[in-house]
């Protein structure tokens, strides 16, 4: 066995060409001992030598400035530099400043993450601190100023509520805006999905009238231009009352929703502006991602395929999209319905098991798992959805024909 434990710490010990090689692991669990391994015989392989300290293991305080200057900076947008200096500076650097590199163990990692949770904070805020701990150390170890980096183990986060309107409450929000500049753009983030820094960064030149499309390839985040999340850019088709708003508008150059004097719209200001749109409307105070939220819902409502969402919002996985699946209408439903034993000789002889016993059923997927003041889904008599003070129920569950699953129409102000 090529590892073992012997007096509480976990040893690397094999032979390499006819000789032994015993080192103690910096990481002392099994699991650390043979990613240690596999890092001696991968510089045996190389030909580089196995004596793995450095010098000098610098203190985690002098260490993390240097590597926000020269990997940050370097490979990440001015926003993501931002967090990550931010978490340096008020959680990690607090925590293992003091520190060598080598010094840090997964131990100590895993003491630092109960504190974290113990002071109230949220398993994702925790998870994000952690993930730029990771990135920090594995840099200084391929940068030869630190042994090996610890394991890191992220908590799991449960899914996560959201804010989204219904199409009613849309147009609302959409007439309480009153000022035709603040209309537009709250049109323009219903219609596209479009993030505010999108929606800030949008320039006339990547609005094509003629073909109906818009090209997303810019943000603007705390006033620094710069590609979109994920560097992707992405093409989402103009819908008509929008390309109405567009053509009374239009310039050949320039920002689409442009701040004084022509620069980048201040986010603080389109915040208040919202804040204001949704006191006049009487909905809940939320900001400009819920009409991101509220694009993808109401797609999803319609029977939009998830696929074709997650590209209109540019998510690089669907799993990113698939938060928004419960809102299919029936998707599920025309599963589970085929283990109806009534159904089954139906579905043999080709008749959908939809068609059969599901009128009139309330949809129940509306609501799932809404946790937030702004939407709560308990409720005895059936299922419900609240935004606000007001509560909808979704219960007309017609069918087209019997060889169709999706249901004809979906009343009583669905999202």
């Amino acid at each position: 066995m090529s590892v073992r434990k012997n007096h509480g710490s976990w040893w690397v010990d094999f032979r390499w060409q006819n000789q032994r090689m015993r080192k103690r692991s910096p990481v002392n669990s099994k699991a650390g001992a043979l990613d240690f391994e596999t890092t001696l015989r991968g510089r045996l392989a190389r030909g580089e030598p196995l004596d793995l300290a450095p010098a000098h293991s610098p203190s985690f305080r002098d260490f993390a400035p240097e590597w926000l200057a020269l990997h940050a900076v370097t490979n990440n947008r001015p926003s993501t530099v931002y967090t990550k200096e931010h978490l340096l500076r008020n959680h990690l650097i607090p925590a293992f400043g003091k520190l060598t590199l080598n010094q840090i163990t997964t131990n100590l990692v895993e003491q630092f993450k109960a504190r974290q949770v113990a002071a109230g904070l949220s398993p994702k805020s925790v998870n994000n601190q952690l993930t730029t701990l990771r990135a920090c150390l594995h840099s200084a170890e391929e940068w030869g100023h630190a042994t090996a980096a610890p394991k890191v183990r992220w908590l799991k986060i449960p899914p996560q509520p959201f804010t989204f309107l219904s199409p009613d409450e849309s147009e609302r929000l959409l007439k309480a805006a009153g000022n035709s500049f603040w209309r537009a753009l709250i049109l323009c983030g219903l219609r596209t999905g479009m993030r505010l820094g999108e929606l800030i960064g949008l320039d006339w030149t990547d609005v094509d009238l003629d073909r109906r499309m818009i090209t997303v390839r810019r943000s603007v985040v705390r006033g620094v231009l710069g590609p979109p999340k994920s560097n992707r850019m992405r093409h989402i088709p103009i819908a008509a009352d929008l390309l109405e708003l567009f053509a009374a508008r239009s310039l050949n150059s320039g920002l689409v929703f442009p701040g004084y004097s022509g620069s980048p719209l201040p986010t603080t200001t389109s915040s208040q502006a919202i804040h204001r749109a949704c006191k006049r409307a009487g909905l809940p105070q939320f900001g400009w991602h819920a009409l991101r939220h509220t694009f993808a819902s109401q797609l999803v409502a319609a029977g939009v395929p998830i696929r074709t969402v997650q590209v209109l919002l540019g998510h690089s996985t669907v799993a990113m999209t698939e938060r928004y699946a419960h809102l299919a209408p029936s998707s599920l439903t025309s599963a589970v319905e085929v283990l109806v034993p009534e159904n089954r000789a139906n579905v043999v002889s080709g008749r959908s098991a939809t068609a059969v016993n599901t009128a009139h059923r309330p949809i129940t997927r509306l609501g799932d798992g809404f946790d937030s003041p702004l939407h709560k889904a308990k409720d005895e008599a059936g299922p419900r959805l609240l935004i606000g003070e007001r509560v909808r129920r979704i219960e007309d569950y017609s069918i087209m024909n019997e060889n169709c699953s999706q249901p004809s129409d979906v009343s009583a102000e669905s999202s």
